[in-house]
């Protein structure tokens, strides 16, 4: 028999009728795993949701009855994922790799804007400040781990009271924007032409 010129040689031994038998077994317990991975991602959204009103004790329940249902979501996929595994046992499919694989190179992403959930924390954080100088201060502090896209600079920048204060608050958020080449929205957010050039000669764009 000639060697196969493919790079992998792949035997499959398929038992009929029982593999058809096992190929829908194995389609509805996939089905059931990627519905309770689904109902689990719901449980984390609501959960996330109730973290700022944790000072409350019902609240505190609840966090814990949420908690618990997550950990018996993702028990049920393990179990499910095993049961798949069995199920699959009915058809035998061997790779044999005759040169091992090269590793695709690294690929980077790049920073990623913080999340909504992070932004409203922040938002509140500013808007909880009386004076301008504290506003600025919440920004500095938020800005240092994490970073932002121009929606977001545009929705922290409108807390400020005067237009002196969203243009410093630019100079802050500018060096941890993700999306530079959207900047120029940011000067819609000014009633004066005055501020719009006070900011760009302070980014440079």
């Amino acid at each position: 028999m000639p060697r196969p010129l493919a790079a992998f040689v792949v035997v499959a031994a398929l038992l009929l009728p029982a593999a058809a038998r096992a190929e829908h077994r194995e389609e509805a317990v996939l089905a059931e795993l990627l519905a309770a991975l689904a109902a689990a991602r719901e449980e984390l959204r609501a959960l996330d949701g109730l973290v700022d009103a944790a000072g409350s004790r019902d609240v505190q329940r609840e966090l814990h009855r949420k908690a618990w249902r997550i950990e018996e979501l993702l028990g049920r996929g393990e179990q499910l994922s095993h049961d798949l595994a069995r199920v699959g046992g009915a058809t035998t499919v061997v790779v044999v790799e005759e040169h091992p694989a090269t590793p695709p190179p690294p690929v980077f992403v790049g920073p990623m804007a913080c999340s909504g959930h992070e932004l409203e924390a922040i938002a509140r954080a500013v808007e909880a400040e009386s004076f301008s100088a504290g506003k600025l201060d919440v920004l500095r502090g938020a800005a240092r781990e994490r970073w932002f896209d121009v929606d977001q600079v545009l929705r922290l920048m409108q807390l400020m009271t005067f237009g002196k204060d969203m243009v410093e608050a630019g100079v802050i958020l500018h060096p941890r924007t993700v999306n530079t080449a959207d900047w120029y929205r940011v000067y819609s957010a000014f009633t004066f032409d005055s501020d719009k050039r006070a900011l760009r000669e302070r980014v440079g764009m």
